[in-house]
């Protein structure tokens, strides 16, 4: 997406909520701080990424063990198992979205999408150290992923990094009650403008 955008403009920063986050973190492993862009004419320049924003990234899922061990049971006889909703945010209508009425949700995950999700977390727990510029926002009542633990990974990797742990926030920060979505948007504001500056 980043290289076949030629009205962008360094410097870049790359933000993403969970999953959206592992995206994030994999693109820097894969292509470190530059991205090539080419314009109209195919004429390519470098585009620089000065920082990355993560919210609740997926390192670990919730109850990783248990899901790793259900993973190398079953995935030889299914296809697919029942999604499980846990309360990802305080906010009681976006959850009855999420659950009931968002046409991009399934009632079921695709067992090749849990395979090559144990794989991320086996890769990304090897990484070495990298120096770049990480801020990640995560909650402390996250049922969705070991938060902790990923805190953890996260801080190895990146020695410089910005942590902000939002007391009693879940797991999806971006559609928070205000309480806890509004201080992470003005972080997220104070950040941006210290870039463009």
């Amino acid at each position: 997406v980043l290289s076949h955008h030629p009205q962008l403009a360094s410097p870049l920063v790359l933000m993403g909520q969970s999953t959206g986050g592992a995206i994030i973190l994999e693109h820097h492993r894969l292509f470190g701080d530059a991205v090539a862009s080419a314009d109209n004419s195919g004429v390519s320049e470098r585009l620089d990424v000065a920082h990355r924003i993560l919210l609740a990234p997926l390192i670990r899922p919730k109850q990783y063990r248990a899901i790793q061990l259900q993973y190398h049971i079953f995935h030889y006889f299914l296809d697919r198992v029942k999604r499980f909703y846990t309360p990802n945010s305080h906010d009681k209508g976006f959850t009855r979205f999420i659950r009931d009425k968002d046409p991009l949700q399934k009632s079921w995950v695709s067992v090749d999408w849990i395979g090559a999700m144990l794989e991320w977390v086996k890769s990304i727990e090897t990484w070495r150290p990298k120096q770049t510029d990480v801020t990640v926002f995560q909650g402390t009542d996250d049922q969705t992923v070991e938060w902790e633990h990923n805190l953890a990974v996260l801080s190895d990797i990146y020695p410089t990094i910005n942590i902000h742990r939002i007391t009693d926030a879940r797991h999806n920060l971006a559609n928070e009650d205000d309480q806890w979505r509004v201080p992470v948007f003005e972080e997220i504001s104070r950040i941006l403008d210290a870039i463009s500056q």
